[in-house]
């Protein structure tokens, strides 16, 4: 197996208020792969991010991105048919047999996908030495094309970190994260 990605990133930052930046972004990520169900993805992403720096201690923003993956004809026997000797496969067809996988099953990776991504923290310095900061980040994934496989996913993540720094040459670091996740499949089953 192998695959060659490519990625363009464009970000237009306005400041909206002295220490207020407001960014807009877009993303496209193009993924080519080798002997696999799916030859080529396409994702593109668009959203915003607003970090704010009210003083001197408070360093706050928040993130919201969308984005849509779609890709190209799914070939559900491909690699069936490349691992074989040519010959030897007896159904070379998007039929469900007993070896292998129903054709309309989807590789959650692979799938289309439309994915809600927030992401909002707080990062609060009341010494030079000491920081302290939280996150919470919401996904939402929805694989909207897909019979059997995932079909939805969703991850709730939240943090709290804290650094202090006893001399230039030494830091404590301690952080907790929680994350709790979700996801739907549907499946099916057929007779042996």
């Amino acid at each position: 197996y192998s695959f060659e990605q490519h990625k363009v990133n464009a970000d237009v930052s306005y400041r909206v208020y002295k220490r207020t930046k407001l960014t807009l972004m877009y993303e496209w990520d193009r993924m080519t792969r080798n002997l696999q169900e799916v030859h080529e993805n396409n994702e593109h992403s668009v959203g915003g991010k607003l970090v704010s720096r009210p003083n001197q201690y408070v360093n706050l923003g928040a993130r919201y991105e969308r984005s849509y993956r779609d890709r190209s004809t799914y070939d559900c026997v491909k690699p069936f048919v490349v691992g074989r000797p040519w010959g030897t496969v007896t159904n070379p067809t998007c039929q469900a047999d007993s070896q292998m996988n129903s054709p309309q099953l989807r590789k959650y990776y692979m799938a289309n996908r439309r994915r809600s991504d927030a992401h909002t923290w707080l990062t609060i310095t009341p010494l030079n030495e000491l920081s302290v900061g939280s996150h919470l980040k919401i996904i939402d994934d929805d694989y909207h094309k897909t019979t059997f496989g995932m079909t939805e996913y969703r991850l709730l993540s939240t943090g709290l970190d804290l650094s202090y720094g006893v001399t230039g040459v030494l830091n404590f670091n301690a952080f907790y994260n929680h994350d709790k996740s979700r996801s739907e499949m549907e499946s099916v089953d057929f007779p042996g």
